[in-house]
């Protein structure tokens, strides 16, 4: 199934539930620099839970498209649902999606997914590969990019 196919009851109870009035409001706070449903957490991670549900976890075999597919996704509401299924899946994924948790941090950078993801996703990477931790974070800290040199 493609992501497109997967996330579409997702992106239907989003569309469902916008509230344009307070998306106004969250893309202010966020300096206009993302598009927002206008969906209170609370309610999005609702309607979350119901997808999660119906539907599941994405296949690991399939996870890096999905995740990707929601960060391309104009609406802000889509990258945090990929930072939840991350942080839901990061302990039955493998070394390599290290790549996909830099790709998570780097692209669409900013405090409030960047913030989530080093906590999370990346701290429960590191607890599962402390083998990992040295040499991730050094590689982050000479990267450049203050968004991994902040996780």
């Amino acid at each position: 199934m493609t992501a497109r196919k997967y996330f579409e009851p997702l992106e239907f109870a989003f569309k469902s539930n916008a509230n344009p009035e307070e998306a106004v409001f969250m893309k202010k706070y966020m300096r206009n620099q993302f598009e927002y449903f206008g969906i209170k957490s609370q309610k999005r991670e609702e309607l979350f839970k119901i997808f999660l549900k119906g539907h599941g976890l994405p296949e690991l075999e399939n996870f890096d498209a999905y995740i990707r597919y929601l960060w391309k996704k104009p609406e802000r509401d889509f990258q945090y649902v990929g930072m939840f299924i991350v942080d839901k899946s990061i302990k039955k994924a493998d070394k390599n999606i290290i790549v996909l948790l830099e790709f998570m941090i780097t692209e669409k950078s900013w405090w409030d997914t960047v913030d989530y993801i080093a906590a999370r996703p990346c701290g429960n990477y590191f607890v599962k590969f402390p083998e990992n931790i040295k040499s991730v974070t050094e590689k982050w800290m000479k990267s450049g990019n203050m968004w991994l040199q902040r996780s």
